[in-house]
């Protein structure tokens, strides 16, 4: 036999014995290890069901990660650190989140992209909702006839202006100084300052075309002077048969009375010369 194969030969012997010897000695109750009551970094070496020494645990056979540690690869206890989360960046629908254990950090961050418009909010690009505020219709001016139109998307928007201008009167209702319409209600009755004098009584009347029948202020002629006037509108009016012979009545005696007084006078006056 040559001498290369004498010496491998002799090797895995030794392999085999060593293995045989370890077997023998696990089966007796040789080498173990325990994890440490008083130090979680070690393990306790045990021989023969004593021990001997203390070994810090060994690289893992199940590395560490954010929510489970190594396990040490001869005691098979966890130790070390978690490891750190892995994560994945928030977006505007979720938060920072590990891609391992699923932890969540933080908020989800602010939506952002798209263009509000005068009706519409803005959309976002990342995840196609809708949010802020819409802007509004701005600008433009409306009249009573016409809505405003917005400066920014050239759409009619708003209420009418109301009309303006004129002025009522009991029969026509106002006529709108832009652009000319009818609106509103009926105004007031213009009265007339003269009288309308009818042989018993007088009354007013409206100035505005077209109003028939409407009478103000009316009642009978009264003279409580007696200067042959009514009171209320001035109008000489014709005495009655019995107004007339007490006023003849009045005016004979009033003469006579004057001519007596005259001609007493002139008698006394001729007699104080004598």
């Amino acid at each position: 036999m040559k001498l290369s194969n004498k010496i491998l030969v002799a090797f895995i012997a030794i392999i085999f014995l060593s293995l045989a010897f370890s077997l023998c000695a696990y089966a007796m109750g040789g080498e173990r290890f325990e994890p440490s009551k008083t130090d979680p970094s070690k393990h306790d070496v045990i021989i023969d069901g004593q021990k001997v020494g203390e070994m810090y645990h060994r690289a893992s056979e199940i590395d560490a990660t954010c929510f489970s540690r190594a396990i040490c690869i001869d005691c098979k206890a966890e130790f070390g650190d978690f490891a750190p989360h892995d994560f994945i960046d928030a977006t505007c629908t979720s938060p920072k989140t590990c891609r391992i254990c699923d932890y969540q950090e933080g908020a989800p961050i602010a939506h952002s992209g798209g263009e509000a418009k005068c009706l519409a909010l803005a959309v976002c690009t990342g995840c196609g909702s809708e949010y802020g505020e819409i802007l509004g219709h701005t600008g433009g001016e409306a009249t009573c006839t016409l809505q405003a139109v917005c400066t920014r998307c050239n759409e009619p928007y708003g209420k009418l202006l109301p009309h303006t201008g004129g002025k009522a009167d009991c029969q026509n209702k106002a006529l709108c100084a832009v652009c000319n319409t009818a609106y509103g209600e009926l105004g007031s009755h213009i009265i007339n300052e003269s009288w309308v004098v009818e042989k018993e009584f007088h009354y007013q009347a409206c100035l505005v075309e077209g109003c028939q029948g409407a009478v103000f202020n009316d009642g009978d002629h009264f003279d409580d002077n007696e200067d042959g006037r009514c009171d209320t509108c001035q109008h000489k009016y014709k005495l009655s048969k019995g107004q007339s012979i007490i006023m003849i009545i009045g005016l004979t005696v009033g003469t006579i009375s004057l001519a007596g007084f005259s001609i007493f006078g002139i008698v006394k006056s001729i007699k104080k010369k004598k």
